[in-house]
């Protein structure tokens, strides 16, 4: 079971440390109206389903090399999400999609590691 860490906060504009969680989902971050920037710790394994879901300011996050699996509608409801950058060099196993809201979003993976992406399970989508 994973613990909502900032579902409704109104105040934070920038999370950079959870402190050494492994799992990260179930609407940590839900309806946070003032979040901007949100980088996931390298301890995180796992981003289960809407874990930043909802937060109309966000335009920002950054997902740890760790990183292997990423649940259903991940990002969704973020209208205003301008990018995404992926660390893993393999890319994380998706279940569903990414559910990105703005069309304009703008993925960025490492250089090495593009084809995998562009052929892995679910990311073409």
């Amino acid at each position: 079971m994973t613990k909502k860490v900032l579902n409704y906060n109104t105040k934070t504009k920038k999370v950079s440390s959870l402190g050494s969680i492994k799992v990260f989902g179930g609407r940590n971050f839900m309806n946070c109206k003032e979040l901007t920037e949100c980088i996931i710790p390298e301890t995180v394994t796992d981003m289960s389903g809407y874990g930043i879901f909802q937060n109309a300011d966000l335009y920002k996050a950054i997902i740890p090399k760790n990183v292997t699996s990423l649940g259903f509608m991940v990002f969704g409801g973020n209208k205003n999400l301008k990018y995404i950058i992926f660390e893993p060099t393999t890319p994380p196993t998706l279940n569903g999609n990414l559910s990105i809201s703005n069309a304009e979003c703008l993925i960025y993976v490492p250089d090495e590691s593009l084809e995998a992406y562009k052929t892995a399970t679910n990311w073409s989508n």
